[in-house]
């Protein structure tokens, strides 16, 4: 029973310092695109839904990387009445590709 004990101990500790830790910055995935939602405003979060909803829907989501924002109004401009985005979704759309 006394060996027992000091394991008992030692698993609740790690599992009490597992559970404190938190992650403190912001994560992207392989396609750049920003997932931790806390990070995002609710602005931000509108722009990411329609993003991923709208322009997911018939293609690859482009890396956010892949282009600065004057490169991204050209695409927005080109993509958006594809997409069937109204002028208000587009730039929500535009504030959260181009917000680093």
């Amino acid at each position: 029973m006394k060996q027992i004990k000091p394991f008992l101990i030692a698993f609740l500790l790690l599992g009490a310092v597992a559970c404190s830790t938190t992650k403190k910055s912001t994560s992207a995935d392989s396609k750049g695109i920003k997932t931790e939602p806390s990070a995002l405003t609710a602005e931000l979060k509108q722009g990411q839904d329609l993003f991923v909803g709208k322009c997911g829907k018939c293609h690859d989501l482009p890396v956010l990387a892949s282009h600065d924002a004057e490169g991204w109004k050209k695409v927005l401009d080109v993509m958006g009445p594809k997409a069937k985005l109204d002028a208000a979704q587009t730039d929500l759309v535009y504030r959260y590709i181009t917000n680093k």
